[in-house]
């Protein structure tokens, strides 16, 4: 079976949000990072074409991310597809 990979970013910044009990913006997410408010918002959405690898290191860092693991999300592709093929 395919899988889908995609990144978690939005999860991870809820999450955060979760454990600071505030609301964490794309902006605070800039500010600490030096990434555009719009690369965060295109991986967010996951329209995003790419990523560099510093992009990622500097996310990982500001999320924490044990691993380069904990940045994605993985599912079957099969039950991503299946709505569109009904």
């Amino acid at each position: 079976m395919a899988k889908k990979v995609t990144f978690r970013f939005r999860q991870l910044r809820r999450e955060m949000s979760a454990r600071e009990q505030r609301d964490v913006t794309l902006k605070d997410v800039s500010e600490a990072t030096g990434i555009a408010i719009s690369t965060l918002s295109r991986l967010e959405s996951g329209s995003a074409k790419g990523v560099e690898l510093e992009t990622l290191a500097k996310l990982a860092a500001y999320y924490r991310a044990g691993s380069g693991a904990d940045l994605l999300s993985v599912e079957d592709a099969w039950r991503t597809l299946r709505p569109a093929l009904a």
